[in-house]
């Protein structure tokens, strides 16, 4: 719940595992791998979220974890 709501913020800060989710296709947030990183991580999530290319970056993911873009993905991967 804490990500949707900070979502809904513009503010995205994501500990270990499942980097691409921020990263991927464009930033969204900042991610840290321990707790020495998440304060420089909650820095760098604030400038991401004050960055005028935001709205097209939050646009590409929502893109990009759609029903069609995850169709996308399905179809390039090799037969079984």
């Amino acid at each position: 719940m804490r990500l949707l709501y900070a979502a809904g913020c513009n503010f995205l800060v994501h500990g270990p595992g499942l980097d691409g989710q921020i990263d991927l296709p464009q930033p969204i947030g900042a991610r840290y791998a321990g707790r020495d990183a998440f304060e420089y991580a909650v820095f760098r999530a604030v400038a991401v979220s004050s960055d005028a290319v935001l709205p097209q970056a939050f646009a590409a993911q929502r893109r990009h974890r759609s029903l069609d873009g995850l169709t996308r993905v399905l179809r390039q991967l090799p037969a079984l």
